[in-house]
């Protein structure tokens, strides 16, 4: 049976107990009580999470497009650059590889994005399994996959949901080295923390968090006269290397998109930051509501723990590492201007559970344990059952990218341009939305070309570009995308419309039209 007995903050068992150091025997052939004698239950709680996400993503919008944020990531993973206009390199490189071993199919990316969010629940078991006793490591781990952070939200992969990933694990390494000082702990800790710099500069809100928890941590003094920490500043210097010297060839493109989001009226941004604040508070709502019900009789007095805890001078670090990241992003905004949204929030959560279970050490029954896993399998149930349901409604009444047509247009001009130059199709320009989609859905996966700034696609050479030919497609409402069009129509360019609709489960959705020029390839190309 499992006890009945509080856990205090400084309980060395509650801070150390881990796999093989039970702090809570069981026994008896439940669920529960083979889930934490087992090492092997929670790779089975993680793939079903996996399964649930991947296919309820699949079944709400694989009949439609893929949102442009994920056609980005193929788009320019395919290329395999050391940088890319907007954003570092390793988020579109993890595509890349990953369609170099899957289909490219809708399924396949959602499967990407939810194993993505999976490495992130496994790094924060680790964490789990450094700070908490096993009971309320299984209770951090159900919780958080209560957030929409590592579910709904991670069905879309981008560079804000690829920090999933890896943000946990840097911070399971940082604790690893200050507590062990170990110099292969310290590698670890700066590869991950090169590796989240090369998804998204904003990573650098973790560094500091772990910079200033490091300062607060009562083992501080070992760790800095230690060589750990300047090992991990070396290595992840080396790891970023390459990419830096890119950033400086290319005229510093990443950096001057991440200062563009600067440039906005003040008051904007300001109302932006706190949507952002209340989205993000909502997604925890489930979380807390749960924790709540669980443990109302005990709530004045948990919160009452938890508050005193972040006042603690011995819980400094965790407070700084926990919230780190939220306090920096919300001073950014507020003291740099930087206008930041919802999504942005994603990977700043992954410590909550994990702190307010260690600060207030709630009393863990086997009811509390197996309520918190139903109401995960719940959601995982009513996910699958309102996805095909979500999925109609989006496309019966136009909600977003998947009601538009950017699968059945790649799969028509794909076809037109093999039918009319018996040639694989190489390279598209024109809108950057149905280009991207077309990178992805075409038979050939053809590389995009930038007709604004070519020096953003360096993937495509002139020579290449005389080989190959090109395809420009525009949407008829894009005076921008036309006016590129009609500049480079010649004589021997052919130019057409084409007018599609989505078409799902017998509905035929709204028409969009387009004008298409195709330019052939040179014939004197290898001359």
């Amino acid at each position: 049976m499992l006890q009945r007995r509080s856990v205090s903050v400084s309980d060395p068992v509650a801070r150390r107990a881990g796999p093989g150091r039970p702090a809570h025997p069981l026994s008896g052939p439940d669920v529960i009580g083979w889930g934490l004698r087992s090492s092997s239950a929670v790779a089975v709680l993680v793939l079903l999470h996996v399964a649930v996400y991947a296919l309820s993503a699949t079944w709400t919008f694989g009949w439609g497009a893929l949102h442009p944020d994920m056609t980005e990531a193929w788009m320019w993973g395919k290329e395999f650059q050391l940088g890319y206009p907007k954003h570092p390199p390793f988020f579109a490189w993890a595509a890349g590889v990953w369609f170099s071993l899957l289909p490219r199919t809708d399924g396949s990316f959602y499967l990407l994005a939810a194993v993505s969010a999976a490495i992130g629940l496994a790094g924060v078991w680790r964490i789990a399994g450094r700070l908490l006793d096993p009971a309320r490591r299984w209770a951090a781990l159900l919780l958080l996959m209560l957030m929409p952070f590592f579910s709904i939200y991670a069905a879309r992969y981008n560079a804000n949901s690829a920090l999933l990933a890896s943000w946990p694990w840097a911070a399971y390494f940082f604790i690893r080295s200050i507590e062990s000082r170990g110099l292969a702990d310290a590698a670890l800790l700066g590869a991950l923390a090169a590796l989240s710099l090369l998804t998204k500069y904003y990573s650098a809100v973790l560094l500091a968090s772990f910079l200033l928890a490091a300062l607060l941590h009562p083992m501080r003094a070992r760790f800095f006269k230690s060589p750990a920490p300047y090992l991990a500043v070396l290595v992840c210097t080396l790891v970023l290397l390459p990419h830096m010297v890119w950033t400086i060839k290319a005229d510093f493109p990443t950096l001057k998109y991440a200062l563009s989001k600067t440039e906005y009226a003040p008051y904007g941004v300001r109302l932006r930051t706190a949507g952002a604040v209340l989205t993000s508070l909502a997604n925890l709502s489930l979380a807390i509501a749960v924790f709540a019900c669980l443990f109302w009789g005990q709530l004045r007095q948990l919160m009452v723990s938890v508050a005193r805890a972040m006042l603690s001078p011995e819980m400094a670090w965790l407070s700084a590492l926990t919230f780190g990241p939220v306090l920096l992003t919300l001073a950014l905004s507020l003291l740099g201007n930087v206008r930041i949204a919802a999504p942005f929030l994603i990977p700043a959560f992954f410590m909550l559970p994990i702190f307010i279970l260690r600060a207030s050490a709630p009393t863990l029954s086997r009811h509390v344990l197996a309520t918190l896993l139903r109401s995960v399998a719940a959601v995982w149930c009513a996910m699958l059952v309102i996805a095909p349901g979500l999925g109609y409604a989006v496309a019966r009444f136009n909600w977003g990218p998947p009601a538009e047509p950017q699968r059945e247009l790649a799969h028509a001009v794909s076809e037109i341009w093999r039918q009319r130059f018996a040639t694989r199709l190489e390279a598209v320009a024109g809108n950057e939305t149905y280009c991207r989609a077309l990178t992805f859905y075409a038979r050939d996966a053809p590389s995009f070309f930038s007709l604004a700034k070519p020096s953003s696609t360096p993937w495509i050479s002139e020579a290449r570009l005389k080989a190959s030919g090109l395809l420009i497609l525009c949407r008829d409402a894009d005076t921008s995308c036309l006016a590129h069009l009609h500049a480079l129509a010649r004589a021997q360019t052919q130019k057409l419309r084409l007018t599609l609709p989505v078409r799902m489960w017998g509905y035929t959705g709204v028409h969009h039209a387009f004008t298409v020029l195709l330019v052939p390839p040179w014939p004197d190309a290898e001359n």
